[in-house]
């Protein structure tokens, strides 16, 4: 089976609609520098990663609004996940346990080098994104082969679509850097 294959896309995973509600919600939020996991340790790399990030998942809700993002997210995701697993393997490969919702803000010049999800500080059996707008260029999610040389696959931009995939080494993959707009994306981890 071609690495490709495994790299599983659906449109209308959110719908415009609800995408603009969620982009109104946290538009007025405090975003962090994103960080890296080098020598086992996170920290801010500005050469590998330039985003700005709102953990979803793992902070204190403070509103019925945000209680309701975070549980719709948390269920569509554990849905689509599930659905992946059937499919791809044939079971649910025991999925529980969802490690992070980020809301993730990329502005002009903002990217993600190449790497891979899943390292030993942070084991990850599938990763995700949700891809929430499309006025906005350069910052095309890509795909590249084992060795990173070369693109396998790029992401085709639409509001609302989500994409999952293995997170081990066989799916190196990065964000070009963005050059017009502001790029918004949600990512999440399952182990």
């Amino acid at each position: 089976m071609e690495i490709k294959n495994l790299i599983y896309e659906q449109k209308n995973f959110m719908t415009p609609h609800m995408v603009s509600g969620l982009l109104r919600y946290y538009d007025d939020k405090v975003f962090h520098k994103g960080q890296v996991v080098n020598d086992g340790q996170e920290k801010q790399r500005d050469d590998l990663r330039k985003v700005k990030v709102v953990n979803i998942l793992n902070k204190k809700v403070t509103s019925k609004t945000e209680m309701h993002w975070k549980n719709l997210l948390v269920k569509l995701i554990h849905y689509h996940v599930l659905r992946y697993a059937q499919n791809t393997y044939g079971s649910d490969l025991n999925l529980t346990k969802m490690t992070q919702i980020d809301l993730l803000k990329y502005d002009v010049g903002d990217f993600y080098t190449i790497h891979v999800d899943c390292c030993e500080k942070y084991y990850r059996e599938l990763s995700l994104i949700i891809l929430l707008n499309n006025d906005y260029e350069g910052g095309q999610l890509c795909f590249w082969d084992v060795n990173r040389k070369n693109i396998i696959h790029k992401v085709k931009t639409e509001i609302g679509k989500l994409i999952i995939w293995p997170s081990c080494f066989l799916y190196p993959h990065s964000v070009e850097a963005v050059t017009k707009g502001t790029r918004y994306s949600i990512v999440s981890w399952i182990k």
